[in-house]
């Protein structure tokens, strides 16, 4: 099997992936770990639990392990010396 991965990124817009597995594009859903500034601990919560709620056992064990100390937190602002998940 071949899986291919496009991804485009665009500062100012949304980033747009497309995989394709074999020849043929597959729908994909993302998910996006990248707290960076601006993200406060309360919006950071609400991002994670969407997307623990949405993702298949396997992408929920890849999430939970990176989410448990994301890169890049330290933006989060009030996120104190609290857990992350």
């Amino acid at each position: 099997m071949t899986i291919e991965a496009i991804v485009i990124r665009d500062p100012d817009a949304a980033t747009e992936l497309y995989v394709v597995v074999d020849g043929t594009v597959v729908e994909v859903t993302e998910y996006h770990i990248d707290p960076g500034s601006g993200w406060t601990r309360d919006e950071w919560c609400a991002h994670r639990d969407k997307m623990l709620s949405t993702a298949s056992p396997a992408a929920q064990a890849i999430l939970r392990d990176r989410m448990n100390d994301p890169p890049g937190g330290q933006y989060i602002s009030d996120q104190d010396e609290r857990p992350w998940l």
